[in-house]
């Protein structure tokens, strides 16, 4: 094999390797619609004046099950260092 025909050998498969048969992708559409959902369960709720918001009460007020305060009030009493409980595991 001559040195030219090499090289047009090796130019054809480098163009041949860029070449693709596979179909261009075209997204698909969204399944959903471009705006907020309207009707009557989606109407805005109006507050009443002089309500606090959640982040306005403390935890107590606003975790009103007994059983549930007594769980976290001992999870906020035994709370430890991640690291701390982590090295005691080893």
């Amino acid at each position: 094999m001559n040195r030219h025909s090499f090289l047009l050998l090796i130019g054809i498969l480098i163009l041949l390797s860029g070449c693709t048969l596979s179909p261009k992708y075209t997204r698909p559409e969204d399944p959903i619609t471009a705006g907020w959902p309207t009707g009557a369960a989606y109407q805005e709720i109006k507050t009443t004046t002089g309500t606090p918001t959640a982040s306005e009460l403390r935890w107590q007020e606003f975790f009103i099950g007994e059983k549930l305060q007594r769980i976290i009030e001992m999870a906020l009493n035994n709370k430890r260092d991640l690291r701390l409980a982590a090295l005691e595991k080893t």
